[in-house]
């Protein structure tokens, strides 16, 4: 069921300090570009989406902040003190008082959103479940939750927080609902993220880059 106005927010770090458990495999100077290519994966999917209204980026990175206007999303500055929960917690107040009545946030490392996934989760039933969380793949992380700006103050969105999301909802009595999603629930930390992404053979901006650099399903052919 789509409530419209509907706003997508996408919180993204700095590039130069994102994606550290790739140092290993990656230089500083790949894992900023395989963050900007992940956020713009994010964005196009998100700016082709006719239930969307309006798109929100949460950042303060430089780079992050000049995509924005390419796919048409309003940017929200966070500061250095804000972690993932406290930056999304300030979007969802300002889109309240603005008179938001939904508001879809997505991690910007989840490369495989489309718009169809969008379009998909958008019109859910929430007349009995106020929020609806989807958790990345291994079931531990938050990646993407759809409810109310209002609500947003009951989650979490550091680390593993799926549990402990839905815990902090029904312990403030609001219905909360689990929707599981291949696509929303692949994010890139790990290698072995890498590998289950590259196996999905997608035509993303991120697997191009990936294949570029050498990688193929997690085996990177080129020395960096």
């Amino acid at each position: 069921m789509i409530e419209s106005p509907v706003c997508a927010v996408v919180p993204a770090k700095e590039f130069d300090v994102a994606k550290s458990r790739l140092a290993t495999a990656l230089t500083c100077r790949e894992r900023q570009a395989l963050s900007e290519a992940m956020l713009k994966d994010v964005l196009n999917s998100l700016s082709c989406c006719v239930y969307v209204d309006q798109i929100m980026l949460v950042t303060r990175d430089g780079r992050a902040i000049n995509l924005a206007e390419t796919y048409g999303a309003r940017v929200l500055v966070d500061s250095p003190e804000d972690n993932v929960t406290k930056a999304i917690s300030k979007a969802a107040a300002e889109l309240a008082g603005e008179g938001f009545q939904t508001m879809l946030t997505v991690m910007s490392d989840i490369p495989l959103l489309t718009t169809r996934e969008v379009e998909l989760l958008l019109m859910l039933d929430r007349r009995s479940s106020g929020s609806i969380l989807i958790p990345s793949g291994d079931g531990q992380g938050t990646n993407a939750v759809l409810c109310s700006p209002a609500h947003y103050s009951h989650f979490r969105f550091d680390g593993r927080s799926y549990r402990l999301n839905e815990n902090l909802a029904a312990s403030h009595g609001k219905p909360v609902r689990q929707h599981i999603s291949r696509d929303i629930g692949l994010d890139i930390d790990t290698i072995e993220d890498i590998d289950r992404f590259l196996k999905r053979k997608s035509s993303t901006v991120t697997a191009n880059f990936l294949n570029a650099l050498g990688y193929q399903e997690g085996v990177r052919t080129i020395a960096n």
